[in-house]
């Protein structure tokens, strides 16, 4: 990815103080303006004195934000990461935020509540919440029991076993776990939502995909786990929308080293879904495109989607010519 951290010097400091000034004021709307001025004479006391820890964020010879991690407890705080606007959504503060995590054994972040895309990144990328004040969330990655964890299922039944394992564990071990599949597909039945995996992906990157797909988590129902990854990936809200369960089907391949052995819950969900209102995960899906029938049979035919074939079955019956 073309961009490069770069040291700060006192030439950037004006730079860094309009950055952190951003990134607290446009998430903390309900402030008062006696909390605001506070906030920015403490942002114009201390970032000076922070400077030689910051680093500065350059893409094609251009600076576009800034990046402040510190020592903290037994491992770093990520305490900004600030990205312009227009800068955003290209995958660098992904890349950022996965080069950090493995270099560092554990990581430690403060997000504000009303930041709703940075949570679901964090979340994603394996931060969890550990406490929460008024207006933010301090969310902890790594250290003990922090990996997703999932429900071990029978081979044979597809029941849980009472085994809980990490998903990282379940993939090189084959063991069989759950996962969903939501098929979206136009209300008339005559197109299909796809989504194309990003480049980061371990399995199957840039390939496309059925609309929607993840692990259920360990405690989670089928249901609770396919409204979450709808709403985390396309940023779809499904509780106002036609979503109906209608297989539940076994799913075998290998990939890059991974064994996936799942029960798959299948998710048919009927709706007009405009490609401009998706907030699309950036860690996770690069594109989005609806597809009519002869086009996801033409993606078939030149093994451009990850072969869900029995999903395949089922959306050809359902889409019509």
């Amino acid at each position: 990815m073309n961009y490069e951290l770069i040291k700060a010097t006192p030439a950037n400091l004006e730079e860094l103080i309009k950055y952190k000034l951003s990134s607290i004021l446009d998430y903390a709307s309900s402030i008062t303006e006696e909390e605001r001025e506070k906030i920015k004479k403490y942002v114009r006391t201390n970032v000076p004195k922070q400077i030689d820890n910051y680093q500065m964020i350059v893409f094609n010879d251009q600076v576009i934000g800034c990046l402040l991690i510190t020592k903290h407890d037994d491992g770093v705080l990520l305490d900004e990461i600030y990205i312009k606007p227009e800068y955003q959504n290209r995958g660098i503060g992904t890349d950022i935020i996965g080069s950090l995590r493995e270099r560092e054994n554990i990581a430690y972040l403060w997000v504000y509540k009303e930041n709703e895309k940075a949570i679901k990144l964090y979340k994603k990328m394996g931060f969890k919440i550990v406490l929460e004040s008024s207006s933010r969330y301090y969310m902890k990655c790594g250290g003990e029991n922090m990996e997703e964890m999932i429900d071990v299922l029978d081979e044979h039944t597809g029941e849980k076993t009472g085994e809980i394992i990490s998903k990282r564990e379940a993939h090189q071990r084959g063991i069989w776990h759950g996962s969903i599949h939501v098929l979206i597909v136009s209300n008339d039945k005559k197109r299909t939502l796809l989504q194309r995996r990003s480049a980061g992906k371990n399995l199957y990157l840039n390939m496309w995909d059925i609309a929607v797909g993840g692990h259920i988590s360990a405690g989670e129902d089928d249901i609770t786990s396919a409204k979450r990854e709808l709403e985390e990936e396309l940023a779809i809200n499904v509780d106002t929308l036609n979503m109906e369960r209608i297989d539940r089907i076994m799913e075998r391949f290998i990939n890059n080293g991974v064994i996936s052995n799942e029960y798959v819950s299948v998710f048919v969900l009927y709706a007009d879904i405009p490609i401009s209102s998706l907030e699309l995960q950036e860690e996770e899906v690069s594109e989005a495109k609806w597809c009519t029938k002869d086009e996801l049979n033409r993606f078939i035919e030149n093994k451009e989607i990850i072969p869900h074939d029995q999903e395949f079955t089922i959306l050809n019956d359902i889409l019509e010519d």
